[in-house]
């Protein structure tokens, strides 16, 4: 009777073969899946790392040119205010801080409409 139980617990090689071939495409699969994934986490990280680098130097020389611009029309203020009254000047103060305002939302829109841009192609 033990000889007869033996032989179904007795394997064939190509049983063991099919085993030990199909434990290595399952495993090696897995280590191969886990690298492209490491790989694709690693492109998109650097990739967002650029657009945020060009985003803030894009802010950035918004930001300079809004400053000369509000610098070059203080100037001029300057120079055409410099002989009016008090009341004209603090008119004029009001007006260059509602001036400033307004290159500030121009050059923010400007930016907003740039960075979904980007978005869009991305």
């Amino acid at each position: 009777m033990s000889l007869c139980l033996n032989a179904y617990k007795r394997q064939s090689n190509s049983v063991k073969i099919a085993k030990i071939t199909a434990f290595t495409v399952i495993v090696s699969s897995f280590i191969l899946g886990s690298f492209i994934l490491g790989s694709s986490y690693l492109q998109a990280k650097a990739s967002c790392d650029q657009v945020q680098a060009l985003d803030s130097v894009l802010e950035k020389e918004l930001m300079l040119e809004t400053l000369q611009q509000v610098n070059k029309l203080e100037r001029n203020s300057n120079e055409q205010h410099k002989a009016e009254s008090p009341a004209s000047q603090i008119a004029a103060k009001l007006l260059q801080g509602s001036i400033l305002t307004w290159l500030l939302s121009k050059r923010s829109i400007q930016f907003i409409q740039h960075v979904d841009r980007k978005n869009e192609t991305n």
